[in-house]
């Protein structure tokens, strides 16, 4: 599953983290009665329960959402014209843009603009269209991977390290077994997401510290070494956080006006939110853990 260099970099471009962002309606206000919900291993949960890439990207030319299949996962690069977001909670981060045109900013998120380009997994694009109206949008790049469920030994590592995890975990004087579980099971995920192609930098004493930029072939080298003793795909760790986001913002739109702040896998609500929301989810993770079972 190691990529061409072109295709790492695709990939390194398009990966982005949990959403941490207040909702700008309440923001520098003193709020009280506030309630917090946090999902449960929402990370592990997505590698468990979700498809995957499972072979290499080949480049395709897809122009619209409709062609996309659902048994492939896409890699794409997109322009989006006259955008504006449908709600109060804005989701598109600026920093993950090559160019922004007259952009209204709420805090680094993109509220408005008369033009963006940006790199996306196929779940980020979805999400977005869904939560921002839009004139028209342009794909420039697309490639596509086959869609399939993570390795059985995988899962199943990943489920055993949760069930360690767990048996320690409220159990008193257990506490030090537990942290040293917990910080196991979580570095799962950080073993996705590793980026081993990197500049290099060195130190000596007439020039100090030098940073050397990787020229193409060196990071060709670098992925043919990578090829023979990695273990995970980087790919895998982009689709992680691009599905535990659209789980959590999928919550958000709505209950959108009620929303105050929300970190990665955790919502902070004022009071007459739509308790619902989150046993209707709830329901949705146990349907979808038999289906996976």
């Amino acid at each position: 599953l190691i990529p061409s260099p072109k295709g790492h970099y695709m990939l390194i471009e398009a990966f982005a983290g949990g959403y941490t962002h207040a909702n700008y309606v309440y923001t520098d206000e003193v709020l009280k009665d506030v309630d917090s919900y946090d999902e449960t291993s929402a990370y592990p949960f997505v590698m468990v329960t979700e498809k995957f890439p499972m072979s290499l990207f080949q480049k395709c030319n897809i122009t619209n959402i409709k062609n996309i299949d659902t048994n492939y996962a896409y890699l794409i690069r997109i322009k989006l014209y006259n955008i504006k977001c449908k709600y109060y909670n804005n989701f598109i981060s600026a920093s993950k843009c090559f160019n922004i045109r007259k952009g209204k900013f709420d805090n680094g998120r993109i509220i408005s603009a008369e033009e963006i380009d940006i790199p996306l997994t196929d779940i980020d694009f979805k999400f977005i269209l869904d939560t921002y109206d839009c004139e028209r949008y342009e794909i420039t790049q697309s490639y596509y991977a086959i869609y399939e469920y993570l390795p059985n030994q995988f899962i199943n590592f990943v489920l055993e390290k949760y069930v360690n995890k767990t048996k320690f975990k409220g159990v008193k004087g257990k506490e030090l077994e537990y942290k040293i579980k917990k910080g196991k099971f979580n570095s799962i995920f950080g073993m996705t997401c590793t980026n081993m192609i990197r500049d290099e930098v060195s130190y000596s004493d007439a020039e100090g510290w030098k940073e050397t930029e990787l020229t193409n072939t060196d990071i060709f080298d670098k992925l043919v070494k990578e090829k023979k003793k990695g273990f995970l795909s980087f790919a895998w760790g982009g689709w992680v956080t691009a599905y535990a986001r659209d789980n959590l913002l999928r919550r958000v739109i709505e209950l959108d006006e009620k929303v105050i702040y929300c970190d990665t896998d955790s919502i902070k609500l004022l009071p007459g939110y739509d308790r619902s929301v989150f046993d209707r989810y709830n329901e949705s993770v146990k349907a979808k853990i038999k289906h996976v079972s």
